[in-house]
């Protein structure tokens, strides 16, 4: 599951949060072919917390795989930081984010109880586990979910 981490040394109001998380959702759902329903962004306020320089830094924690070039990572970098610009900076040129970092990182893990496949977004491809998604996510967040990933897959993007 991709996880973006923004992190910021000033005071986001909620608008803010929520247009970046969904540029965010919506800039790696449309490069990797990857529903929005795995796509997950926390905010953390770093200005009380006791580091030497203050900065606002935004790392992506993502698969790497054969078919993400660096090239792509690169992209997804300046896509990023022209959301940032674009929402937190509309206004002023003051809070610059010195940081995107791309991470292609996560290999396993485990997530409501089932591994990780290859690929983001394997719960929805094995029918075996459509069973077990239906159970936990509800038949209605199940349909939508199905519906995006029909919708994504068929969508441009390097992701597979």
């Amino acid at each position: 599951m991709p996880f973006y981490q923004v992190e910021h040394c000033i005071p986001l109001d909620k608008t803010q949060r929520e247009e970046l998380a969904n540029a965010i959702t919506h800039i790696h759902t449309r490069k990797f072919k990857t529903p929005s329903f795995f796509v997950y962004v926390r905010f953390t306020e770093s200005s009380d917390h006791c580091d030497y320089c203050s900065l606002n830094c935004i790392r992506a924690y993502v698969r790497a795989g054969e078919n993400r070039s660096k090239e792509d990572f690169d992209d997804l970098a300046q896509q990023v930081l022209a959301a940032w610009n674009r929402i937190i900076n509309a206004f002023e040129d003051t809070y610059r984010v010195l940081r995107v970092l791309v991470m292609g990182a996560i290999t396993t893990g485990i997530e409501s109880g089932f591994r990780f496949a290859f690929g983001e977004y394997p719960l929805i491809l094995h029918k075996n586990r459509m069973d077990h998604l239906l159970i936990y996510l509800g038949r209605t967040r199940f349909l939508v979910a199905r519906e995006e990933h029909v919708r994504v897959r068929t969508a441009g993007g390097t992701g597979r």
